[in-house]
């Protein structure tokens, strides 16, 4: 029922959005400034990061201002890639007239154009959009708002299929504003000074951990990240059980659980389903909501490894140089995972294992009728649950993770 109100309220928004969008800010004269858009999720971005490092020398002498989501701020700041980092509760007083505003997001909303086209600029460029019904903002759009959106820029710069892996997309948009060498790498964070660490969550104190559970030391470890940005794609807490009973057979290593906060419930389930398997007792760390992002960040930096669904502990992962293992669906497979680069790296990509069915790619065109009553049903795609936690205990020996 939620989606569908969600649905019918993306439907019929978009005649208050076409007022807005017609209203579009365009001046003369500015102040100078780039403004780079990237208001998307906390994994998005930090796919983003590794584009973002060529805007300075793109744009050498002017000052590169970044607008995006609260959450993402954070990651921003500490990249140094930018002069200033604003968000969109900040507009409109935070902003003069800027020289180019560029908004970077392939999946973007009609709220995105409707920000850009309150924004004064002289000129306004953007990634052209996908169209595919993954952006569901655009899909329900009729084709004249669409027009409209668009319209606001002043050119789209096309960086090709739909499906490109996201690394490869963010490295064509560059190359379109002009930095034809540029090729794609893994994005990275930097570490933080430790004075500016909160040292109970890196060391795992466990001060409110039971003591039934918790560890004598507090290294080593590994990370499971049992969330997801919708429910239909997290993979069971039942088959996270089983895995972590065997990660502890075979190695004694700790788990540590981590998510976003309003994932609680998501730990409470996986304590009971230990303790339906009988391995109440293996020590297992609940972090879900109680680390800030650059805590998390560290938090995997220092683990032996990560396991989770396709959601941004992977892509933190990656960025930290921490090896992590993905379980991703077919739906949208090879568009954020398996990573794919033109550069070359050390680092150790995520390893990822999928059900690989027939009717991968399902969501640019349909579902099959049976995922739809699974999803309907249970809450979640057939082709993630179609991965048995055999197969992902099989993926941690074959990619030396155990």
């Amino acid at each position: 029922m939620g989606t569908i109100k969600r649905w019918l309220g993306l439907f019929f928004s978009q005649w208050s959005d076409i007022k807005k969008i017609r209203e579009n800010r365009k001046v003369k004269e500015s102040d100078g400034t780039v403004l780079i858009l990237r208001l998307d999720a906390i994994g998005d971005f930090i796919l983003f990061l590794d584009s973002a490092r060529a805007y300075r020398e793109i744009f050498p002498n002017r000052q590169l201002v970044l607008l995006c989501n609260k959450a993402c701020v954070p990651f921003a700041e500490q990249s140094g890639y930018f002069d200033r980092c604003i968000t969109r509760e900040e507009l409109p007083g935070g902003l003069k007239n800027c020289e180019i505003l560029i908004q970077t997001v392939y999946a973007k909303t009609r709220e995105i154009d409707v920000i850009a086209a309150s924004i004064p600029a002289v000129r306004k460029i953007s990634i052209r959009p996908d169209d595919s019904k993954v952006n569901l903002s655009r899909a329900l759009t009729i084709r004249r708002i669409r027009k409209a959106c668009d319209s606001i820029y002043d050119e789209l710069i096309d960086t090709g299929d739909e499906r490109l892996m996201e690394l490869d997309r963010n490295a064509a948009f560059i190359r379109g504003l002009g930095k034809k060498d540029f090729r794609s790498n893994v994005p990275e964070l930097k570490p933080l000074e430790s004075e500016a660490l909160n040292q109970d969550i890196l060391g795992l104190d466990r001060s409110d951990v039971s003591k039934e559970r918790a560890s004598t030391s507090p290294n080593p470890y590994y990370i499971v990240f049992p969330g997801a940005s919708s429910r239909n794609k997290m993979w069971a807490a039942e088959n996270y059980a089983e895995v972590i009973g065997r990660i502890y057979q075979e190695t004694g290593l700790e788990c540590v659980v981590c998510g976003a906060p309003g994932e609680e419930w998501i730990f409470e389930e996986l304590l009971r389903w230990l303790q339906k398997k009988g391995t109440a007792l293996i020590p297992v760390d609940d972090r879900i909501g109680r680390t800030s992002l650059l805590e998390l960040a560290e938090l995997i930096r220092g683990a032996e490894f990560l396991i989770g669904n396709d959601t941004s502990g992977i892509h933190i992962a990656a960025a930290v140089g921490t090896k992590s293992l993905c379980i991703a669906g077919d739906f949208v497979y090879g568009r954020f995972i398996p990573y794919r680069i033109e550069g070359k790296t050390d680092r150790p990509l995520p390893a990822v294992v999928h059900a690989g069915m027939c009717c991968q790619g399902c969501a640019y065109h349909r579902k099959t009728l049976k995922c739809l009553c699974l999803v309907f049903a249970k809450r979640q795609f057939e082709c993630i649950s179609k991965i048995s936690a055999k197969t992902v205990i099989q993926a941690l020996f074959d990619n030396k993770f155990i």
